[in-house]
């Protein structure tokens, strides 16, 4: 990716929530999901002292139809810190439970709630798996909305098998969502474990959907 072209807003507050010795939360981000590239490509954009690092950098769920289906790649997803999820097999899985504890133990985990890559300009239903692991977290974890456009025209899902790496990207990390309004009333007997999954599910689109509208048109 050609960084000449990329546009990223919010990192240094992003960052600091990485690199902030007293954070005792662990750290979720959720994005849209563009291209297959998504991922590592976007995340050319931290400092190599978070790239590079076991402890700091993020973990992603990927699905192991795509990820994990020859040796080459096996390896090269798992030294990529991918957890594998088998598509299908619903929100209760050990990829997932996998991911949850992580978080607990405070570290940060990228999720693509729309579990599939979307390279039109509106974002899918998300899946309720980010919900069920908002609720079985020990601790509430900090919540971190990321949108981006522009990976669609650098691997585009169709045609070219080409990279093309001087398109324009727009990268915007948000601030983190608020949801233990949610959780309590979950909690509290007032919501199923249903309306709760999708009561998080859509606070946490409409998050990323705030992003896109503030960002889409900026030059």
């Amino acid at each position: 990716m050609n960084l000449s072209q990329t546009k990223v807003y919010g990192l240094d507050k992003f960052q600091s929530i990485i690199d902030d010795p007293n954070r005792e939360r662990g750290i979720i981000t959720v994005s849209n999901h563009e291209s297959v590239l998504d991922d590592p490509f976007l995340w050319g954009v931290l400092p190599l002292k978070t790239l590079f690092s076991i402890h700091k950098m993020r973990w992603v769920l990927g699905a192991a139809d795509i990820c994990y289906t020859s040796i080459f790649k096996s390896y090269f997803f798992v030294f990529g810190q991918t957890i594998p999820t088998i598509r299908g097999a619903g929100i209760y899985q050990p990829g997932v439970d996998f991911a949850i504890d992580k978080v607990n133990k405070g570290g940060w985990i990228h999720i693509y709630p729309e579990a599939k890559v979307i390279q039109e300009n509106k974002m899918i239903r998300f899946k309720w798996g980010v919900g069920r692991i908002l609720m079985d977290m020990d601790h509430e974890p900090l919540v971190v909305p990321i949108w981006h456009k522009g990976m669609h025209l650098a691997k585009p899902l169709y045609g070219t098998k080409l990279v093309h790496l001087n398109k324009p990207i727009t990268l915007v990390f948000g601030d983190p969502v608020e949801y233990s309004d949610i959780l309590a009333e979950w909690r509290e007997g007032k919501l199923s474990k249903d309306q709760t999954r999708i009561k998080l599910t859509e606070r946490l689109y409409k998050a990323i959907e705030d992003l896109q509208n503030q960002y889409d048109d900026v030059d």
